[in-house]
């Protein structure tokens, strides 16, 4: 099933696609949807010591989870948040001599949250998040001794995640991205942190990243040394819920393709290769992300300058940063004293005024360009954006 998806998203028809950083607002009044579908199969058990046990008897464990997730931005730097989240889950247990297999579907939770960044200065930005989590069921405790009948959808009780996390961008417009999430699952789960760092080379129709979840248990678990006797729930064959300090680590390779200026859609496979009471398994994931950017500071100046009639690429920049070479001459109308204009354009901003210029020397097919005033701390390099059509006297 997973190389039918990924072999389909080769061939969509890709226009434009930019990673979206993880402290990446959407700016006043803007707004970001996000509909998320993941996988994940257990391939073995990882018990408290984190030695692995496999299934046996035809026994096997399934979940699929949904969620539909939406932001607004109140302000340039801050927005808010809520998400509604859907899960399946499918269990064989071999029982009464015989396999048996159970499934349980449901509203899994729903929760609200903040996000906070910093300005993002000398290409490092930051972020500080906070999430309160709200389930919809409970669970009864389980005698082992007895037939299972059902099992459950996860952990029961509400949960809540402070989070705190940096973007760092490259020249060439790939990220470092790192966050920590301090967390509180469930009733009956150790608090615990998520470190989640990840590297993402971005082209023009796609981009690939290579990341690692690891997670942290801070042993905070009441039956840490008295495992035996931690009251049990159904399950099913997984050690994923009702776990005593668990931790994992999660390896993962993923990719984005945009369907347009707004639309795009990120994939993602990784595997669980070790812990301690929980799954070994492989998950992938699937988003369909709408990123709607409004950005009024921008829209501001835009609307200051006159309409252009010139529009070009940096074709040679200096070293100093300060001189450009640009692909548009006297032919195009682009002659000595005329002022110009450099963009950076960004799936997840739209379009950003970067530098004014002016032209100090013209050829038939091709300027150059001084450098006179910078707007950002984006750097001017070949392929970036020129506008021309306003003549200096």
């Amino acid at each position: 099933m997973i190389k039918i998806i990924f072999i389909f998203l080769m061939y969509i028809q890709v226009v434009f696609a930019k990673y979206i950083p993880i402290t990446q607002t959407v700016g006043t009044s803007g707004y970001h949807f996000n509909f998320t579908t993941s996988y994940f199969q257990s391939t073995s058990l990882l018990n408290i010591d984190g030695s692995p046990s496999s299934f046996e008897n035809e026994e096997s464990y399934q979940s699929a989870n949904m969620s539909a997730y939406l932001s607004y931005g109140l302000t340039k730097q801050m927005e808010v948040f809520a998400s509604a989240n859907g899960r399946y889950n499918r269990s064989t247990v071999y029982q009464n001599s015989s396999a048996q297999s159970f499934t349980k579907i449901g509203l899994e939770s729903s929760s609200a949250g903040f996000r906070l960044a910093s300005k993002r200065e000398h290409f490092i930005q930051y972020i500080l998040e906070g999430e309160y989590k709200k389930r919809f069921f409970t669970n009864a405790n389980y005698d082992p001794l007895d037939p299972v009948e059902e099992i459950v959808l996860g952990d029961d009780g509400d949960g809540y995640r402070l989070s705190v996390g940096l973007s760092y961008m490259t020249d060439s417009d790939n990220y470092f991205d790192f966050m920590a999430n301090y967390r509180k699952e469930a009733r009956n789960l150790s608090n615990e942190v998520l470190f989640d760092t990840k590297f993402v080379f971005a082209w023009k129709k796609f981009a690939l990243l290579f990341g690692m979840e690891y997670l942290f248990s801070l042993n905070q678990d009441a039956y840490t040394n008295d495992p035996a006797n931690k009251p049990n729930i159904s399950s099913g064959s997984t050690n994923l819920y009702n776990s005593i300090n668990r931790s994992y680590t999660h390896p993962y390779l993923g990719m984005n393709f945009g369907m347009g200026k707004t639309w795009h859609m990120q994939t993602r496979v990784g595997s669980t290769i070790a812990g301690q009471s929980t799954d070994a398994g492989i998950r992938g994931i699937i988003s369909l992300v709408k990123w709607m950017s409004v950005n009024k500071e921008f829209a501001g100046k835009n609307n200051f300058f006159k309409q252009y009639e010139i529009e070009g690429v940096v074709s040679k920049i200096s070293k100093s940063n300060n001189v450009a070479i640009i692909d548009k001459g006297i032919k195009d109308g682009l002659g000595k004293g005329k002022r110009v204009d450099f963009y950076f354009f960004d799936f997840v901003g739209g379009e950003e005024l970067i530098a004014e210029g002016i032209v100090i020397k013209s050829s038939y097919e091709k300027s150059m360009v001084k450098v006179i005033k910078k707007y950002s701390k984006r750097r001017i390099k070949d392929g970036t954006t020129i506008r021309s059509g306003l003549i200096r006297e």
